[in-house]
């Protein structure tokens, strides 16, 4: 994807000036996306050097849309590591293939890992799924790795 930097600037500008106006009343959090080039993390990074940002996290943009793209999957990762202090929230849902926004254990994405983690580290989590029986399914699952974990 070929994006002027003039916009990443703009767009630099004007989440900075929000940040500002807004600090100490409300937190500002950028999310995540699939596009993960130098640029967006050049912009990640300098946004979260100013006071009462952090970041909103969707595991599944965990995976590349391009599903033979594992450069772009590969940098997320490490990225993830380097910023996971910043993340306030996070979007939990399965994805398998060109699909997202599954109940959770429906497809590839190694929840529960997600879910450890974010625990440990007090991250709030919101199961992202379209449906009101996606969503019970979600719960169901979270209930039986609570059950596996204590037997």
């Amino acid at each position: 994807m070929n994006i002027p930097q003039s916009y990443f600037e703009r767009f630099y500008d004007s989440v900075s000036r929000l940040a500002v106006y807004a600090a100490r009343r409300i937190h500002l959090l950028l999310e995540n996306t699939y596009n993960f080039n130098d640029q967006v993390i050049s912009v990640i990074d300098r946004f979260l050097k100013i006071p009462f940002t952090g970041l909103v996290w969707d595991i599944g943009y965990m995976r590349s849309r391009d599903r033979h793209n594992k450069t772009v999957e590969n940098r997320m990762a490490s990225f993830i590591k380097d910023i996971l202090k910043f993340i306030k929230l996070a979007y939990i849902h399965d994805v398998n293939g060109g699909r997202s926004h599954l109940p959770l254990g429906a497809g590839s994405l190694d929840i529960i890992s997600f879910i450890d983690i974010f625990s440990s580290l007090n991250i709030e989590m919101i199961i992202e799924v379209y449906s009101e029986k996606d969503l019970k399914t979600s719960l169901e699952y979270i209930k039986l790795l609570k059950v596996n974990k204590l037997s």
